[in-house]
């Protein structure tokens, strides 16, 4: 079972690697192949916010991109000790790419609740939870006044303008 989940997280990590490309890149790699096929074409360009790419790489939409690599994130933090720090570290730093290349918040609230639950239920869980919170606090400011502040919260539901349409589509949904 530990091999095949280590399996998912590999094909995931190489697969965020393709959506960081995109995301830098500002071109799908995928996009084309339904064409060369003679199929349906494989997803479409999709921006958010300040003109920021979407990437999907072969999966073929961001969201369910972002799924993937949250899921493989939750993985990667049960699989923690059968791995070297250094690899771990690598591959943490390539999911998180990853997901922030989806540019999804859906995914990314679930690999931030996969975290903290981590965090909370391991041994020490109430000492890593104080050091999260303290960090957070720590960092807030500080994030606050670097350019990219207005970006993220660009992103952010009701305080952010990008995507106001989704928004007001979930309102009615609801009711």
């Amino acid at each position: 079972m530990r091999d095949a989940l280590m399996a998912f997280v590999v094909a995931a990590v190489a697969l965020c690697a393709v959506a960081a490309f995109e995301t830098l890149k500002h071109w799908l790699l995928y996009v084309a192949l339904g064409d060369a096929l003679g199929t349906e074409p494989l997803g479409g360009y999709a921006l958010r916010g300040t003109g920021l790419l979407r990437a999907t790489a072969s999966v073929g939409q961001s969201i369910p991109l972002g799924y993937v690599v949250a899921v493989a994130f939750g993985l990667t933090l049960y699989l923690r000790r059968l791995v070297s720090d250094r690899a771990w570290v690598m591959c943490v730093a390539s999911l998180l790419a990853g997901l922030g290349a989806a540019l999804s918040r859906g995914p990314m609230v679930g690999a931030a609740a996969m975290a903290l639950v981590y965090a909370v239920t391991g041994e020490g869980g109430k000492r890593r939870l104080i050091a999260l919170t303290g960090a957070g606090i720590a960092l807030l400011p500080i994030a606050m006044i670097t350019p990219a502040a207005d970006a993220l919260l660009g992103y952010v539901p009701f305080i952010g303008a990008g995507q106001d349409v989704t928004f007001v589509y979930r309102e009615r949904l609801l009711e």
